[in-house]
């Protein structure tokens, strides 16, 4: 059994070094990939298709990819509306590809390949996380100090010092939430230790661009100071949350008892819950495979 991302492919053949050069060169096309070792083995033969997922694994992909797209147009579109500054949220938003990229560096330095379920699994939202909380904060800081005294070097350099130590927490919590995934073994590990691999390695690369990138692309951007605009949406949501919070803060053991409920709510579903190894997919193919006595 032939593997990689092109689908499995079954080949017969009794020498062992064409079969290592027929791993290296698979494609999404298995029979033209194979046919010059065949052909040029000492004891030729032709190869054959018996089940070509070619088609199924380059349409998922352009999906993927779409996704992908539609989903950091998404959430730039998101960050403009709560950062209200085009400007601070484009320095955001690099993040996601800049992330990536770093991410697909070290995989292919490490020869890990990618699949979908690691692609798939990209959460722009958690990768941007840390950088969200940096650009709002020297924005903020910047706001402030609108028409004082002030050198924007070091008001940068005070807000990043700020917030650096938690992000570099609460980035360390994610990576360490994705560990026990490397206990897995067999072909539940070979599944998901991919995906553990590309996180991990995209939320360094984000921690990296956010404690040193972000800061100084805000120098260059904002060297004319920011003038905070109001959100009131957002705004909005503060008043009703503050109100909230001062109830529950009024009230504690109501709100743990609540609290409380909710989880042991959350844990009488668990019976409901069903589960599976792999989501049932539709290749639009019919595969049958017979045992002749």
């Amino acid at each position: 059994m032939l593997e990689r991302i092109g689908g499995p492919g079954e080949a017969r053949t009794p020498d062992p070094l064409v079969a290592n050069q027929v791993l290296s060169h698979l494609s999404y096309r298995p029979t033209e990939a194979l046919t010059p070792y065949w052909w040029g083995n000492p004891q030729p033969s032709r190869p054959e298709d018996v089940y070509d997922r070619g088609d199924l694994v380059q349409s998922t992909t352009r999906t993927v990819e779409d996704n992908l797209l539609h989903g950091m147009i998404l959430v730039l579109i998101v960050l403009i509306f709560f950062l209200v500054s085009p400007r601070a949220a484009i320095i955001v938003a690099l993040t996601i590809p800049l992330s990536l990229l770093f991410s697909s560096i070290i995989l292919h330095a490490h020869d890990i390949s990618a699949n979908l379920l690691s692609i798939g699994a990209i959460d722009f939202g958690i990768i941007i996380d840390g950088t969200v909380v940096m650009m709002e904060n020297i924005y903020r800081e910047l706001g402030l100090r609108r028409g004082q005294d002030h050198r924007l070097h070091d008001v940068i350099v005070a807000a990043a010092r700020d917030v650096g130590r938690p992000i570099f927490y609460s980035v360390a919590v994610i990576i360490a939430a994705y560990l026990p995934i490397y206990v897995l073994h067999g072909p539940s590990g070979k599944l998901f230790h991919p995906m553990a691999d590309t996180m991990a390695f995209a939320l360094l690369g984000a921690l990296a661009i956010t404690l040193t990138l972000v800061p100084v692309l805000a120098s260059y951007w904002f060297k004319k100071g920011v003038r905070e605009r109001v959100n009131r949406p957002f705004e909005w949501v503060k008043k009703v949350y503050a109100g909230e919070l001062t109830w529950c803060l009024d009230h504690p053991k109501l709100t743990m008892l609540g609290a409380t409920a909710i989880f042991g709510a959350t844990l009488l579903l668990v019976p409901f819950i069903g589960g599976e190894f792999t989501p049932h997919l539709d290749e639009g193919a019919l595969w049958v495979r017979a045992t002749m006595p």
